[in-house]
Order: C-alpha cells, then structure tokens, then sequence
C-alpha cells in the first residue's frame, strides 16, 4: 500500500495560526496529529479535507474561499499591457486589507510577494500574487 500524500503549510507566530492543507485525507490527519499541532489555527482548506481537520480539532465554519484553476491546455496568456492592472509589494496595502490577504497570510508573504490587481472605474475588482518565492527550491505558491 503506498503513503498518503499531503501538504500541510503552516505559517508560524500568528494567532490563529494559518495553515493550508492538501492532499489526500490520511496524510493530513497523519501531519496535523503528529507534526503541525497549534493549539489554534485557521485553516485554509477544500471542503472535503475538513473530515480530515476534524479528526484533530473542532471545526468552525468561517467565509468561503473561491479558487480558480487552469490546466495548461487550457491557459491562454491575458496580454500584458491589460487596462486597470496594478502592482503593489505593500503589505500595509488597503487593497491587500480588503481582499482578505491580511487576514491569513502573514505582512512578510505580502511584502516579499509579487501581487497585481485588476481595477474597474477605479474600484480594485480582482487580485492575484505568489506569496511563496524559493528560486533555490523552484517553488511558488500562489493565492488569487
């Protein structure tokens, strides 16, 4: 029988603590039962993962989450030079306040970050960053 996969990316010196699951159920019942155990935390997850966090602690409901995807035969690049794009690495940022960013993830994500908003009549619609950069890992993580 193979292991479960997960991914369980916690975000230290927060309260609540921030934490983002993925993956298979069993992985992440394994990692929040025996390596990432805050006493609190706000969590970051898919629906169905929540059997999986409720193995370990009590489970609240808060906001919903929306997230898009793309598959690579489907992507089609938007043209850079897009009417009402804006670039901020502010974390103290009003836009990233509203949007929910500062409620989560911690100033350095979005400071250190790369973020871009779509405005319309002024009014900031949409945003989209990479809050995790590691050139040494080739890895980034991104929220929109």
């Amino acid at each position: 029988m193979a292991s479960p996969i997960a991914v369980v990316l916690q975000y230290a010196g927060y309260s609540p603590q921030p934490i983002f699951v993925m993956g298979e159920n069993p992985g992440i019942e394994a990692v929040l039962a025996n390596v990432i155990k805050p006493r609190t935390a706000y969590v970051a997850a898919r629906q169905e993962h929540l059997s999986a966090i409720a193995s370990s602690y009590r489970v609240e409901s808060g906001p919903a989450m929306l997230r898009m995807w793309v598959d690579s035969a489907h992507f089609r690049p938007f043209p850079p030079t897009c009417a009402g794009c804006c670039r901020w690495r502010s974390a103290r940022s009003t836009a990233s306040t509203k949007l929910g960013f500062a409620s989560w993830l911690p100033a350095s994500a979005i400071s250190d970050g790369l973020y871009y908003g779509m405005r319309v009549g002024g009014r900031l619609v949409s945003a989209a960053g990479t809050h995790v950069i590691s050139p040494a890992a080739k890895l980034a993580v991104s929220a929109t």
